[in-house]
């Protein structure tokens, strides 16, 4: 191999050790970036838990009110129909005149 073979295989060889260490770099580089996106994606996961945490807990507060509400508000039905029906002012005229249609009847009167 005469000396120019051997500057020539020399720059090859330089070359692609340039090459590999080109390669190196940007796999290096690469690794970085993707770990950059990693904590990225886990900071923006961390951060949507953190809102549905927060939507769900203001549901839950939302419903426990409308439930305490309702509830307030049946009980007080409750109660309401558990007293006795105030008195109707027209009842004691419909008695007399469904006892005189009775005692009519019964006597063969027609009053």
């Amino acid at each position: 191999m005469d000396t120019t073979d051997t500057s020539r295989v020399d720059q090859a060889i330089v070359r692609v050790l340039h090459a590999e260490q080109s390669a190196r770099d940007a796999v290096a580089q690469c690794a970085v970036d993707a770990e950059v996106v990693r904590q990225d994606a886990r900071a923006r996961a961390r951060a949507i838990a953190e809102r549905a945490a927060e939507r769900v807990a203001r549901a839950h507060r939302w419903t426990d009110a409308a439930l305490r509400s309702e509830i307030g508000r049946l009980s007080q039905l409750r109660a309401a129909l558990q007293q006795p029906a105030p008195p109707d002012p027209d009842e004691p005229a419909r008695m007399t005149r469904a006892l005189d249609r009775l005692s009519a009847e019964l006597t063969g009167g027609n009053e």
